[in-house]
């Protein structure tokens, strides 16, 4: 995951603690709506929500829609029943 400066733009790989140090040493902010699960960022927070529910708060298996990440980590799949030939 990608972290990147909220006025200069540069992009730091190697991580957020690397973009928080550029940030305190210049002045600088991270962007002010970014997504918690990947380099996503956008000019406003209904576009961020928006992209969340899109992209990570979807269940493909049951196509449902969560409200948050913890609703749908407690989705549970049935376990497989194993069906041996007689």
């Amino acid at each position: 995951m990608v972290f990147a400066c909220g006025v200069c733009w540069r992009a730091f790989p190697s991580g957020w603690r690397a973009r928080d140090q550029h940030c305190n040493a210049t002045g600088h902010c991270p962007p002010a709506h970014e997504c918690a699960l990947c380099d996503y960022y956008s000019d406003n927070n209904q576009d961020k929500l928006e992209h969340e529910r899109e992209e990570h708060l979807h269940c493909s298996p049951c196509d449902l829609d969560f409200q948050s990440w913890n609703n749908i980590q407690q989705v549970e799949f049935p376990t497989p029943t194993l069906i041996t030939s007689p």
